[in-house]
């Protein structure tokens, strides 16, 4: 079959990945992108477009969705990594039929260690030291039945602590020194209720130029198969570090442009 040139424009052609998480035991953040370094081989294994370039630093959490099963019973699934490449096809240049290998590379944070910091599921006065930059105020914890009811104050030091990963937001640059992944509801045997519930669950923060940080989070839920709530667990990721994953596609044809 003989080539053609790709026309008398630019033209781009996009990939779109779609990766299923396995293990996201100390998955702090996925890379946020714009992902543009990109290596892209033709049917013939030669470079045709090759681009090193990091866009930035930013990640963004772990993507949950909650539902219901038809007995009733919340499940809380895990949801596959997405982004999108693009790999620019130059004007008066031969076109390729397919692309034989492509090369991306892209960052995630990975946590040095996860700790684990459970609070007993019931209202103080007293605030308490999570970990440094980290302080917890217990507002509400209420127990009716199978339904449970939770407001939670934190403040925390944004220099040395990061909530972004549990307000499910963005997260740029360097990780802290403190990450908060998560806040879990457990039963008296230490198994999670709040993935299993029906309800809602809120949380808002406030981030700082200077000084402390402000974040609330509070949640309600029924769950007739659940033990009842007794334990609220903050989940930290400690010295977090990046790492360069090189994610690799074969073969993917190349739609006739002309």
């Amino acid at each position: 079959m003989n080539k053609s040139r790709c026309g008398i424009t630019y033209r781009y052609l996009s990939v779109d990945f779609a990766f299923t998480i396995v293990d996201p035991n100390r998955l702090v953040g996925l890379d946020a992108g714009p992902i543009t370094a990109v290596l892209a081989l033709d049917e013939n294994a030669r470079v045709f477009h090759s681009a090193t370039a990091r866009s930035g630093s930013s990640y963004r959490p772990l993507q949950y969705v909650h539902r219901t099963t038809p007995d009733g019973q919340g499940v809380s699934e895990l949801q596959p990594y997405r982004f999108s490449v693009t790999v620019p096809l130059e004007f008066g240049h031969v076109c390729p039929l397919l692309i034989s290998r492509l090369e991306v590379p892209v960052y995630i944070l990975v946590a040095g260690a996860v700790k684990n910091v459970d609070l007993l599921f019931q209202a103080s006065p007293q605030w308490v030291d999570v970990a440094p930059g980290l302080q917890v105020l217990v507002e509400k914890a209420d127990i009716t039945g199978t339904r449970y009811e939770y407001s939670i104050d934190v403040k925390y030091n944004p220099g040395q602590v990061d909530v972004s990963s549990w307000s499910r937001s963005l997260f740029r640059g360097d990780p802290a020194e403190v990450v908060v992944m998560k806040i879990d509801i457990l039963d008296a045997q230490g198994q999670s209720i709040r993935d299993q519930t029906t309800g809602l669950f809120l949380n808002g923060a406030t981030y700082p130029g200077r000084g402390l940080g402000d974040m609330t989070a509070a949640g309600s839920g029924d769950c007739n198969l659940c033990g009842g709530a007794a334990t609220i667990r903050f989940v930290l990721a400690l010295d977090s570090y990046e790492k360069e994953i090189r994610l690799v596609q074969q073969n993917i044809p190349v739609p006739i442009l002309w």
